[in-house]
């Protein structure tokens, strides 16, 4: 979720509850070792049945820890952040599209 935004319906229509990453609590107990790590591995793997899907056969190990450091960083960062990054990596996904390297559906 965004920045201000409790929950969506998509939200929470999946089961089970996915962690609300703007909540520093929540951060938090990703932020040692072990929950980057954790967080790496679901990237990558993905989880069974939770409609948390695996990124590793699309994206680089560079990407995933990538998307790690912006979990991690989502407290902190205000409506505005939020959008000026996002918009910017939706930039960034079309022009490797473009150019045919970006994600193959």
């Amino acid at each position: 979720m965004s920045p201000g935004v409790e929950s969506t319906d998509f939200s929470e229509s999946l089961y089970p509850k996915p962690p609300n990453f703007t909540n520093a609590q929540v951060v938090d107990r990703y932020k040692t070792d072990a929950g980057a790590q954790q967080s790496f591995w679901a990237i990558k793997h993905g989880i069974m049945a939770s409609g948390m899907p695996a990124w590793g056969a699309s994206h680089d190990d560079d990407r995933m820890w990538a998307m790690v450091a912006f979990i991690r960083s989502l407290p902190e960062l205000n409506e505005n952040q939020y959008t000026m990054l996002t918009t910017r990596l939706d930039d960034d996904m079309m022009d490797m599209s473009e150019g045919g390297a970006g994600m193959q559906h």
